[in-house]
Formats: structure tokens, C-alpha cells, sequence
């Protein structure tokens, strides 16, 4: 009986270990969403640039075919977007 709830401990160890460093291992937020125009038509090719006090450098992307966009891994913040 001994074995083997020492056993259980160690799992719950292990896994309880594993589920906490994965936690820490998130690196961002993402901002997502579509670009259309004033009829509703979306908008594919188009560039969508944010920016941020809290960013170096500018995080863009390019919209799919059906307008849709996302910017992936970005830190917590303000930011300005335009299309």
C-alpha cells in the first residue's frame, strides 16, 4: 500500500511540475480579426501594421482571402492598428 501511494505522490509531482512550467512558457496575445470595406465586402492582400510604446519594432501581417488577419506573440499593451 506504501508502494504505491508513493507512487500517486510522484506522478502528482511530475505532472503537477510539468502543467506549471508549460503555464510559464506563454510568450504573447495576439490581435485578430477581418478587414472589409464600407459595404461589408471583405478586403484580401491588404497589410495591417500595429504598433505599440511597448514594442520595438512593428508587428504586421497580410490579410487572406477572406479578409482575415492575425498578429501573432505580442506583448501586453495599447496598440494603434491601420490597414
Amino acid at each position: 500500500m506504501k508502494r504505491v501511494l508513493r507512487f500517486g505522490i510522484c506522478l502528482l509531482v511530475v505532472f503537477g511540475a510539468s502543467v506549471f512550467s508549460a503555464e510559464a512558457q506563454q510568450t504573447g496575445s495576439s490581435l485578430r480579426g477581418y478587414v472589409k470595406d464600407n459595404q461589408g465586402g471583405v478586403l484580401p492582400g491588404v497589410t495591417v501594421t500595429a504598433t505599440s510604446p511597448n514594442m520595438i519594432t512593428t508587428a504586421s501581417g497580410v490579410t487572406d482571402e477572406t479578409g482575415y488577419y492575425r498578429l501573432i506573440n505580442l506583448p501586453p499593451g495599447e496598440y494603434t492598428v491601420t490597414a
